[in-house]
């Protein structure tokens, strides 16, 4: 059953990762981030300094309230430290490239 859960939350990220390019300026800037992902005292930029979020979409929705018009190129899941983190990859509307990492420990491999 275990193995079942390893290979269906491996098939998501794969899913992710090989998904499209998405344009996050359409996301509510705002909508859905909760406090502990506000970006006032975490910028994202390194794994210590990681949003902690509650859900895919927040990360999305983070990206957009921070990074208005940003294209995400890419998304992987990184375990440092024994914890899991995604870490997205996106270019701003001003073409530079950024990488954001976010501490999904409060959700991922919670069950599905």
């Amino acid at each position: 059953m275990k193995s079942g859960i390893v290979y269906f939350a491996f098939f998501i990220i794969l899913m992710f990762s090989c998904a499209p390019s998405k344009n996050v300026s359409n996301a509510s800037a705002g909508n859905g981030i909760s406090a502990e992902t506000s970006g006032r005292e975490r910028d994202g930029l390194t794994f210590e300094n990681a949003i902690i979020v509650k859900s895919v979409d927040e990360e999305y929705n983070w990206i957009a309230a921070n990074y208005p018009g940003a294209k995400i190129e890419s998304q992987a899941l990184v375990k440092h430290n024994g914890k899991p983190y995604d870490v997205l990859t996106f270019v701003t509307k001003d073409g530079e490239t950024k990488t954001a990492h976010f501490d999904v420990s409060k959700f991922f491999g919670k069950g599905f």
